[in-house]
């Protein structure tokens, strides 16, 4: 679907219909009556295309990266339960690194808290 300047234009027709009826008290014709109500349904019409467009485009990219969330966390998952069954396995050199206390630095030592 090509880019519609249907909407954009109708608004200036009507405008320009309009701005001849503001330098004085004009009343509408029927028929330019008429003519207002089709143009306004018709941008209507392309204004709600428009707005559906938006909406859809919107709902998919939400869509699309809450299944790139979804599809990260189960890679994850799956390299954990990978790591965890190389650890499993007897034999293996594969093994956790031991847990090692980090030393304070001494400007936290002497406060007795934390920078932050």
């Amino acid at each position: 679907m090509g880019m519609s300047l249907e909407l954009s234009d109708g608004i200036a027709d009507l405008s320009a219909m309009l701005f001849a009826h503001e330098s004085g008290e004009r009343a509408l014709t029927k028929r330019k009556a008429r003519y207002v109500r089709e143009c306004l349904r018709a941008m209507w019409h392309r204004a709600r295309e428009l707005e559906n467009l938006a909406s859809r485009k919107e709902w998919n990219r939400l869509s699309r990266e809450e299944r790139e969330e979804r599809e990260e966390r189960e890679q994850r998952r799956r390299e954990q339960l990978r790591l965890a069954d190389a650890l499993s396995v007897p034999g293996t050199n594969v093994v956790l690194f031991p847990i090692v206390p980090r030393p304070i630095p001494a400007e936290q030592a002497d406060t007795g808290g934390s920078a932050a």
